[in-house]
C-alpha cells in the first residue's frame, strides 16, 4: 500500500539494492532494501562444552554435556551422536534442549554435537564443536609361576595385562620373586588408565628327609635295605643308580628297596 505509512515490499525480481522513497509531496526521504541471495545466518552462541571427565572404563552413563545458550533466542535445538566415527544421527532420549544427558555408553567412541536452527528472520541452521567421550575396556590381568615350591626355594610369580604393575607387598614390577606360602594380587594398569586385578598362591611344601636303616651300612652285597623317610614325599630311583632295584613302597615314608641288578650306587 503506497500510500500507508506502513507497508510491506515483496516480490523482488533480482538480488540488489532497492531505493525506497517516502515523500509527502514537497518533502521526501529514501530508505535502502539490500536482497542479497546468501544472506549471513544470524545464529551466534552455538557452542558445547565438554564434561570434566571424558575417559571412562568399561562403561558409563547419564553425562551431562552442557550447552551456551545460542542466540537469536528464537530457534530450536537438536543433539546428533555418532559412535565410533560412524555418520551422526539423532541422539537418543531428550535431545531437543539446550543441554544433552548420555544414556549407556559402551566401550568406543561417542561424539555429540548440537544443531541451532532459526525459527524466525533469516531461516538457517549452524553447527556446534564435538564433544567426544571414550569408554575403555579393562586389561586382562593374569599371573603365570609355579605355585609349589619345596622349603628354602623361590617361585618367581609374571604379571601380564598392562602397562603398570603394583603387587599386594608393594612390589612395582611385572615379576615377582616369592619364597613364603600365601597368597598374592597384582593390580594391573593399562595405557588409558583402566585396571583388572589377579590372584595367585603359592604353596611351599616342607623337605623330605631320606635315610637307610641300618644307616651304618653303606654296602650291600645282597638283600633288603629299608628305607626310612620323613615328612610327606614320594621314593623314586635316582637316575645316577647303577642299575635297577625295585621299591616296595614308594608312596610310603618307611618301606623297603630290594632286587639290586648290579653293584654299585643306588
Amino acid at each position: 500500500d503506497p500510500t500507508s505509512a506502513t507497508t510491506t515490499v515483496s516480490g523482488f525480481s533480482a538480488a540488489g539494492s532497492y531505493l525506497m522513497i517516502y515523500s509527502n509531496g514537497n518533502c521526501s526521504d529514501t530508505a535502502t532494501i539490500v536482497v542479497n541471495n546468501n544472506c549471513a545466518c544470524p545464529i551466534a552462541g552455538n557452542t558445547i562444552t565438554a564434561p570434566s571427565t571424558l575417559s571412562y572404563c568399561e562403561s558409563a552413563n547419564g553425562i551431562t554435556i552442557t550447552g551456551n545458550a545460542a542466540t537469536p533466542i528464537s530457534g530450536t535445538y537438536s543433539w546428533e551422536y555418532s559412535f565410533d566415527n560412524t555418520a551422526f544421527v539423532a541422539a537418543t532420549g531428550t535431545n531437543n534442549s539446550k543441554d544433552y544427558t548420555t544414556g549407556s555408553l559402551s566401550i568406543g567412541s561417542h561424539r555429540y554435537r548440537r544443531i541451532f536452527t532459526t525459527t524466525s528472520g533469516i531461516p538457517c541452521s549452524d553447527t556446534s564443536n564435538v564433544v567426544t567421550i571414550n569408554v575403555f575396556s579393562n586389561p586382562v590381568a593374569s599371573i603365570s609361576g609355579n605355585t609349589e615350591i619345596c622349603a628354602g626355594g623361590s617361585s618367581t610369580f609374571t604379571a601380564s595385562g598392562g602397562t603398570a604393575y603394583i603387587w599386594n607387598t608393594g612390589a612395582t614390577t611385572s615379576s615377582l620373586v616369592v619364597s613364603t606360602a600365601g597368597s598374592y594380587t597384582v593390580t594391573v594398569t593399562n595405557a588409558n588408565g583402566c585396571t583388572a586385578t589377579s590372584e595367585r598362591s603359592l604353596i611351599v611344601n616342607p623337605q623330605p628327609n631320606a635315610g637307610i636303616d641300618p644307616a651304618a651300612v653303606g654296602c650291600f652285597t645282597s638283600g633288603t635295605a629299608v628305607m626310612s623317610g620323613s615328612g610327606a614325599g614320594t621314593w623314586t630311583l635316582g637316575n645316577a643308580s647303577s642299575g635297577n632295584a625295585t621299591i616296595a613302597d614308594p608312596t610310603s615314608a618307611t618301606t623297603t628297596v630290594s632286587g639290586f641288578s648290579a653293584a654299585g650306587s643306588y
